[in-house]
């Protein structure tokens, strides 16, 4: 199958002003395919999770060889130990090395960027990002790195309860914990994510899941379900672009996903709309979670293929219709949209910046994302700008020059000073 598609591209020559090379074949498991790939590349792009069983070596390999290199995770942890592992190398080299260049989480940092940009005069220091998504589907990629994420909790505690008899790293993982524990001591970068701003990320995912209710929006909602992605990436950024946190005032963020993304009319954003989908949230929960968890830990290879059967089922046949799209000169499907409200210490002066675009947010907008910030970074390499190793797309980019380069590929902004949602 891989064959026959390389086959296909290498035949759409100038096609939609696509000019395809010839196929680079390598494997994640094999290195030196891996160095060969990224010596005849100028950047990379990767797509292939969960980034902790497949993506090290990948960086590894790109840095080695001054590739420049971009990846739609939203492990941040992960990102945050590549960074310490690798990230004074990747500087030393002019690099630009962003990850979490898709979804996950370049709406959300970018409109606040922006909208902390138009409070030249008043401190950034509460910001809320609204989200509203519609259509598409779960990345096969997202699954199975959650469930690699709650097989190994399943391990560590079986392990825990059984005083090390059962459970416990695997063969695999305890080669890459003796092999991080050599390269522990040649660490030479503190990560991406600033350590004193750990607690702020912290403290606001705890209270993301916490609050329902947005003063600003003045509307009632979910806690965005990547929040625990993007609050880090949002307070990096906020860090280095120097609104918040570096002026001594603090920083607070907040995400939350609308009811827009499951209803429309009057009733989105009412406490009645927000007790009615709780009810049934604890109500599934109750009912889903005690069957769920105790198939985890009795029979988790069972388990993980009916989970994934599950979500590989098109209901709908909404999968279907977005790769259809997609693969059919990449027409628009599904919507993707993300407001930034931020507003000073006092609350008097508020910004608005809103994103949206018509893709859904798994597939067809993380593609178009991803890709946007790699042509993005080719540009700037064109004009003789280095990277400076680990950075996020908005920092590495700017904020005002990662707008254009979104909206040149049909992405909509709305900015304003004490705007609304």
């Amino acid at each position: 199958m891989f064959e026959s598609i390389l086959s296909k591209n290498s035949k759409s020559n100038n096609v939609n002003g696509i000019q395809c090379g010839t196929p680079i074949i390598a494997n994640c498991n094999d290195y030196e395919s891996l160095l060969t790939m990224a010596s005849q590349a100028t950047i990379i792009l990767t797509c292939a999770g969960p980034f902790t069983t497949y993506g090290e070596s990948i960086i590894k390999a790109c840095v080695e060889c001054s590739t420049h290199y971009v990846d739609i995770t939203g492990e941040t942890p992960w990102v945050n130990s590549m960074a310490s592992t690798y990230g004074e190398d990747a500087k030393a080299k002019g690099l630009y090395v962003i990850s979490q260049a898709g979804y996950d989480s370049v709406p959300s940092d970018l409109t606040v960027a922006l909208a902390a940009e138009m409070m030249v005069d008043d401190e950034c220091s509460y910001v809320e990002t609204h989200h509203e998504l519609k259509r598409g589907s779960m990345p096969a990629g997202t699954v199975n790195t959650t469930l690699h994420m709650v097989l190994k909790l399943r391990r560590a505690f079986l392990a825990a309860v059984t005083l090390g008899l059962v459970g416990g790293p695997t063969a695999e993982e305890k080669r890459d914990q003796s092999r991080r524990k050599e390269e522990k001591g040649k660490r030479r970068s503190p990560g991406l994510v600033p350590k004193y701003v750990k607690g702020s990320i912290a403290r606001d995912v705890k209270w993301n899941n916490l609050l329902p209710y947005s003063s600003l929006a003045k509307s009632w909602s979910f806690p965005h379900f990547m929040a625990v992605a993007n609050v880090p990436i949002v307070h990096t950024t906020a860090d280095s672009l120097g609104y918040g946190v570096n002026a001594g005032k603090g920083f607070t963020y907040r995400e939350r996903l609308t009811f827009s993304s499951f209803i429309d009319g009057n009733m989105k954003g009412s406490f009645l709309a927000w007790a009615m989908f709780m009810i049934l949230f604890l109500v599934g929960g109750g009912l889903i979670l005690p069957l769920i968890i105790p198939s985890i830990l009795l029979f988790p290879d069972t388990t993980s293929r009916l989970i994934k059967r599950f979500n590989n089922y098109d209901f709908g046949n909404t999968k279907r219709d977005t790769f259809r799209n997609l693969f059919n000169g990449y027409q628009p499907f599904g919507f993707t949209k993300c407001v930034a409200l931020a507003s000073n210490g006092s609350g008097k002066v508020m910004a608005t910046a809103s994103f949206e675009g018509d893709y859904d947010a798994g597939l067809g907008f993380t593609a178009l994302s991803a890709t946007t910030v790699a042509a993005a970074i080719l540009k700037r390499i064109a004009n003789g700008k280095e990277g400076k190793g680990f950075d996020t797309a908005v920092v590495a980019i700017g904020p005002g020059a990662l707008r254009e380069v979104y909206e040149l590929v049909g992405i909509r902004f709305d900015c304003k000073l004490n705007g609304k949602l």
